[in-house]
């Protein structure tokens, strides 16, 4: 607890010694929280919850107790929880909001929980933020809360009456496509890759919010423009700022959408027809050299078979994809990594060879991040399948003390035990 009042770093010491965490409102109708607030002439903070949310549970357990974060909210808000769901359990203060509860819900767009909502004295709405946070997360979403430049709604209302600096429309957009505002998202991006990013002398392309920008809207992008050639030509550069192979990654994503995707996907599905891929990538290569169609092609074909489930042909890909160019570990990476393996040769794969090229890979994995959980978990499950059960149980053993909560590892543990599979028939 002190290490968080240190971090935090804007509250007197002496609120660690308080025993009360974050103070929510009770027994009040919202328009009683609303009056409050204007009297006292502070905000509202309101998280929406559902009794059937790990992670609002989780926040209810593990965050909301602290107290350094409830001065952080008490100086600025009136805060209150209200239950999106409903049960037989609930009593009459929650039964009371279930009105209100509705009406929060379709008015502000509640589709994921938790969510919070920040309004100003005088009711408006302010800001939103959605998904679980931890104590210096939650902390940080307090601050910005009450930060104009970060506001999302503040923000929305500036760009829409045509006064929003243009150094805050890259925030906007990425916090449009994170709220789930695709629509606000694509508008802002489009005007913002036109109107500002063509105006940024090179030193600002390179900052590390603008290349993760362009990353979250690679669609918006296309070959013939200026930025695309701007990615080309620094990709060292681009690299150092983000990491080992981003630029490439970045590119080829520009390419695939613009040569590939129109002649094999039809409105996001995979097209019914067989895509005639040496043309595709004979087209490719005339234009961008022999070794990018092929690596481009070949993420294509993974991607088109795996939303097809011709499993085989996925696997074959992905294998080859991987020792073609080797498995990439770094950063990220290895997320994505581990997902593929686990959905791709896990689950639906029987060959021994497959799955021991998928045990070596996973190795890399957990011998650059030992105390990952999930990668050892994924380690000691194909190990498993593979027939290694001595080891595998060891290593599964090692992921539960990892992930002591994680009961889906503790029963595959049990069923490496019992000899039961851990793998879909």
């Amino acid at each position: 607890m002190k290490f968080l009042c240190l971090l935090l770093g804007w509250y007197p010491l002496l609120v660690c010694g308080q025993d009360t965490g974050i103070h929510f409102e009770k027994n009040q109708s919202w328009s009683q929280v609303k009056a409050k607030a204007k009297e006292e002439h502070k905000g509202v903070f309101l998280e929406c919850y559902a009794t059937w949310c790990g992670p609002c549970k989780e926040m209810e357990r593990k965050v909301f107790p602290i107290p350094a974060l409830d001065r952080a909210v008490a100086v600025h808000f009136i805060a209150v929880r209200v239950q999106m769901d409903s049960t037989s359990h609930d009593d009459a203060s929650i039964k009371d909001w279930y009105a209100t509860a509705r009406e929060i819900g379709t008015t502000y767009r509640i589709t994921e929980l938790p969510s919070f909502l920040f309004f100003s004295v005088n009711g408006e709405l302010l800001d939103k933020e959605i998904g679980y946070k931890d104590s210096i997360d939650f902390a940080a979403m307090i601050r910005d809360a009450q930060d104009p430049d970060k506001q999302y709604y503040s923000l929305q209302r500036r760009f829409r009456e045509g006064y929003l600096p243009p150094a805050r429309l890259a925030y906007l957009a990425d916090k449009a496509k994170i709220l789930g505002d695709r629509p606000l998202a694509d508008t802002v991006a489009q005007y913002c890759l036109e109107n500002y990013f063509p105006t940024l002398p090179e030193k600002e392309l390179l900052r590390y919010d603008h290349l993760y920008f362009l990353s979250w809207f690679i669609d918006r992008l296309h070959t013939t423009d200026s930025l695309f050639r701007f990615l080309i030509a620094h990709e060292e550069r681009i690299d150092r700022v983000m990491s080992k192979g981003f630029a490439q990654n970045l590119s080829d994503g520009v390419i695939a959408m613009d040569e590939i995707y129109p002649l094999v996907y039809q409105h996001n599905r995979p097209v019914a027809v067989e895509p005639q891929w040496t043309s595709i990538q004979s087209g490719i290569a005339r234009k961008f050299g022999d070794s990018t169609a092929s690596r481009i092609v070949l993420n294509t074909q993974i991607d088109w078979y795996y939303r097809k489930k011709d499993w085989p042909r996925v696997i074959e890909y992905f294998i080859e994809k991987n020792e073609r160019y080797g498995p990439d570990t770094l950063g990220r990476a290895k997320y994505l990594l581990n997902n593929q393996i686990f959905t791709i040769i896990f689950k639906h794969s029987k060959n021994k060879q497959q799955l021991w090229k998928a045990v070596q890979w996973m190795k890399l994995v957990v011998d650059g991040d030992p105390r990952d959980a999930a990668d050892v978990d994924t380690y000691a499950n194909l190990l498993y399948k593979y027939g290694n059960t001595g080891e595998a149980i060891e290593w599964e053993e090692k992921a539960c003390v990892l992930a002591p909560g994680e009961a889906e590892i503790h029963a595959n543990l049990d069923k490496m035990k019992k000899g039961i599979a851990t793998w879909p028939d």
